[in-house]
This record gives structure tokens, sequence and C-alpha cells, in this order.
């Protein structure tokens, strides 16, 4: 997975609320990532829930087994001359919906880190803020609530 990099230039001069919107809003989309974007039961038999699987090698096994038991079903009707026959499914899903959702496992794994690093910078970030920093933060969301229309 490519991840887009990023420059941002801190300072002294910095105004601590707009990094501390900035770090909401990052927080925001890594919490976005949720049950709710899985297209499968995630259950795979042998292998476990990849829903809550946190090992990336067991994730790839998890795969495998799929493109296995897919391959080998469409070799098994081939063998018995069959020239139409049902789209595979592994407990309801296809392959395509089983591999979205290892790859969404594997982003939501990836991206962890990432999101309890920022929850510190923000709690860090926040006891550093005066009256007027916070102040211009409130000013900041309450002007980006208004102009979305809210």
């Amino acid at each position: 997975m490519a991840k887009e990099k990023t420059e941002l230039v801190l300072n002294d001069s910095t105004d601590l609320s707009s990094v501390v919107n900035m770090l909401n809003v990052k927080i925001k989309e890594f919490d976005g990532l949720s049950d709710t974007s899985y297209k499968t039961g995630g259950v795979l038999e042998g292998i476990g829930d990849i829903k809550k699987e946190t090992k990336i090698d067991k994730l790839i096994k998890a795969y495998g087994s799929v493109m296995a038991r897919e391959k080998v079903y469409n070799e098994s009707a081939e063998d018995l001359g069959l020239n139409i026959f049902p789209q595979f499914k592994l407990n309801g899903s296809t392959r395509a919906e089983w591999k979205h959702d290892i790859n969404f496992r594997l982003a939501i794994i990836d991206n962890k880190d990432n999101l309890e690093k920022m929850k510190v910078w923000k709690e860090k970030l926040s006891g550093l803020m005066t009256k007027k920093d916070i102040q211009s933060g409130v000013y900041t969301e309450m002007t980006e609530f208004f102009s979305a229309g809210k």
C-alpha cells in the first residue's frame, strides 16, 4: 500500500489551535475505519475472524486460502464438464469481497500506531494551549461548522 507523503512545517510561531484542529480531523478520519466497511462476515474456517486479526501473516494466509479454494472450485467445475456454473462464494462472499475485507483489515492494522501517536500529540499540545489558543480554535471550529451550512 503506497502512502502519500505530507509535508508539514511546525515551529514556535505555529498556531497551536490550528495544529490541534488538524490532528482532530486526522483522528476522525482514522477513527472512521469501522466494521461497517466490511463486505463479508469475516469468519473463515481454519483461519478465524479476520476482523479481529492483528497478524499480517495470518491475513495473507487467509487470502491465500480464499484464492486456493476458488481455484479448486473452478477447476472442479471444468473437470466435471460444466460450462456454466455458479460463481464461487465462500461463506456467502466472493473472492473480491474477501480481498476487499483483508485489505481493509491490513489498513486498520497499519493505521493503528499512527492513530495512537496523533492522540498522544493532541493531548500534549492541548496541555500547552493558552486561553487565547483555545478561543481561536473554537472560533475556527464554529466558522467551519456554519460555513458547511449546518
